[in-house]
């Protein structure tokens, strides 16, 4: 199909581009062409793009960035964007978002360069190796997200410089190593994931650390542990209790983990969770109340019964 070009005019002059499963061809609708790459790289004056949702016909997701010199936020989210993140980015980029996608390779060190990038996420995608050291010297880094992938390594020890962490995923990956103790020095932190790896030893968080956070999850770590003394199982992330050697107890089950209902910040939970709160506080109630309804009808019968029985005796 013949792509319309990009007039020079709107390539020039377009700050924002966004297009979703409303255009183009998605997983509901194969009959249309999905979204042109190629055209997307003419937007060269773009700052704010974002795809979601959308089949896009591209290489990979450097030659649709390639000439945008000028973005500060890009989203691909759910698209079949495959192939390898690129080497060079626009260094204004503040927002840097591509997940579910189909990526593949090694996180480059070049998005080490993005000195201004506010929020990462690279989840659901097929990334491997490690994560590059030079992530840590993103200082104005307040939300990072790497789960739902092959990643493996410690978690380097330059994060300890990213101080603005508020939100922090790497669930879901191969990642090894102990957890590290700075990651309860970041004041601002409120998520921590770090579910489904192979991490191992003691968890170094104090009460007050996970107490300040919103969601805390580590479970699925099997060399994982807290210490009893130190932490309750209530607020443990989903870890098991150490033995006298500092190694998980067998026989315990994982706890749950730790996500408090109500907490001063957190995000407003989704409408389908809402809904599904709703009718989990509900059901108890209508049971009850059905239960009063049929009671209160089985005496109704009996009353009306024993006057019938009275007025039929009077009769005789």
């Amino acid at each position: 199909m013949k792509v319309t070009p990009v007039p020079q005019k709107l390539a020039d002059s377009l700050e924002t581009f966004s297009c979703t499963k409303s255009l183009g061809r998605t997983e509901d609708n194969g009959d249309l062409p999905g979204l042109s790459g190629d055209w997307l790289s003419k937007l060269h004056g773009l700052k704010e793009l974002k795809v979601a949702d959308v089949v896009v016909n591209a290489s990979g997701i450097g030659a649709v960035l390639g000439n945008m010199s000028k973005l500060q936020q890009v989203t691909f989210s759910n698209t079949n964007i495959s192939g390898t993140l690129p080497k060079s980015w626009p260094g204004g980029l503040a927002v840097l978002q591509i997940s579910q996608s189909m990526l593949k390779g090694s996180l480059p060190t070049s998005i080490s360069s993005l000195r201004q990038l506010q929020s990462l996420d690279l989840s659901f995608n097929n990334l491997t190796g490690r994560i590059p050291n030079g992530i840590g010297g993103l200082g104005n880094l307040q939300t990072l997200s790497l789960s739902s992938n092959k990643l493996s390594g410690a978690i380097p020890a330059s994060f300890k410089n990213l101080t603005l962490l508020s939100y922090l995923d790497l669930s879901d990956n191969h990642l090894n190593g102990t957890v590290p103790a700075f990651i309860g020095n970041i004041k601002g932190l409120r998520y921590l994931d770090l579910r489904n790896n192979k991490f191992h030893g003691v968890l170094p968080f104090s009460t007050a650390f996970v107490k300040n956070l919103n969601t805390f999850k580590v479970g699925a770590n099997p060399d994982l542990c807290f210490n009893a003394s130190i932490l309750s199982s209530t607020i443990s992330g989903g870890a098991q209790p150490c033995d006298s050697k500092g190694r998980p107890s067998k026989g315990n089950a994982d706890s749950p983990a730790y996500a408090p209902d109500e907490f001063a910040g957190s995000p407003e939970p989704s409408a389908e969770v809402e809904q599904q709160h709703h009718h989990k506080r509900k059901g108890p109630k209508t049971v009850v109340f059905a239960v009063s309804i049929a009671l209160a009808s089985l005496v109704l019968v009996i009353i009306i019964a024993v006057v019938l029985s009275r007025w039929c005796a009077s009769r005789n």
